[in-house]
C-alpha cells in the first residue's frame, strides 16, 4: 500500500474555500456558472480529497462486476459526467459506448477533448423526460457524487429508470449523512411501485471530508435493477 498523503495547510485552505463557495449557491444556473469558472480548481480539489481513487474507481468496478465479460457490448450513460473521470474509469475497464450528461457545458467541452463519450448532453437531470434521450436507451446509468444535498434530487431515479432498459442497472453513490434527501422513503416508493429492485446498498470509502478536518468518510454505493 502507498503512503497516505497528508494535506498541507495551504491545500486544506484551498479545498475549504472551494466548498464554502459551493455552499453559497442556491440554483442550477449559479452552480453551472461556478463549475464553468472553476474547472481547474474542481479537478485539483477532487485529487486532494481523494475522491476519484475512492468513489469513482469503486463505482466503475461495481458496474464491471454486474456485467462481467460482456461490458464491451453495453451502453452506459454517466450522469453528472463532470470532467470525465468516471468515463475514463469505465473505458479502462472495457466499456466502449458511453454517453455523458452534465449541467455544465464547459465541463462537457473539456470531456469532448478526451475522446471518452459517444454523445454529450449539456442539460440538468430532472424528473421530466430528458430531451433527445429515448426510453430504454441504455443498459446502465451510473453517477458519482451527484446525489448530495443541493445537486440532483433523488426523485430523478424515475427518469433514469425511463432511460435504462428493463433488466438494466442504475449505479450511484449517495452522500446524505443528515437525511436531507429523504432517500429511504423515495427509494422505497419506487420499489413499492414496482419500478426498481434494490440489488445492494453498502457503505464504501468516499472522500476526505472538509468539515471533519479532512478525515475519510463513507457514503452509500447503491445498485438498482430496472423492472
Amino acid at each position: 500500500m502507498g503512503v497516505e498523503h497528508q494535506l498541507t495547510e495551504s491545500e486544506k485552505k484551498f479545498v475549504t474555500k472551494f466548498y464554502d463557495d459551493i455552499n453559497k449557491i442556491r440554483s442550477n444556473d449559479d452552480l453551472t456558472k461556478f463549475y464553468a469558472d472553476n474547472l481547474k480548481d474542481y479537478e485539483r480539489v477532487c485529487k486532494l480529497i481523494e475522491y476519484r481513487q475512492n468513489n469513482v474507481v469503486t463505482l466503475a468496478r461495481r458496474l464491471l462486476d454486474l456485467f462481467g465479460d460482456d461490458v464491451g457490448k453495453k451502453t452506459v450513460i454517466d450522469i453528472g459526467a463532470g470532467t470525465g473521470s468516471l468515463g475514463e474509469e469505465l473505458l479502462s475497464h472495457g466499456f466502449k459506448t458511453i454517453d455523458g450528461l452534465d449541467i455544465s457545458k464547459e465541463m462537457l467541452d473539456l470531456c469532448s477533448t478526451k475522446n471518452i463519450y459517444r454523445n454529450l448532453f449539456a442539460v440538468p437531470l430532472e424528473c421530466t423526460p430528458t430531451k433527445d434521450i429515448k426510453e430504454n436507451s441504455y443498459d446502465a446509468a451510473i453517477s458519482a457524487g451527484c446525489y448530495v444535498t443541493g445537486h440532483i434530487p433523488l426523485e430523478t431515479l424515475e427518469e433514469l429508470a425511463r432511460m435504462v432498459k428493463p433488466g438494466g442497472y442504475i449505479v450511484f453513490s449517495l452522500n446524505d449523512p443528515n437525511f436531507q434527501l429523504n432517500y429511504m422513503e423515495i427509494q422505497g416508493r419506487f420499489m413499492k411501485e414496482g419500478k426498481l429492485q434494490l440489488i445492494s446498498m453498502e457503505l464504501t470509502k468516499y472522500k476526505r471530508e472538509v468539515t471533519l478536518n479532512f478525515e475519510y468518510i463513507y457514503a452509500y454505493q447503491i445498485v438498482f435493477k430496472v423492472l
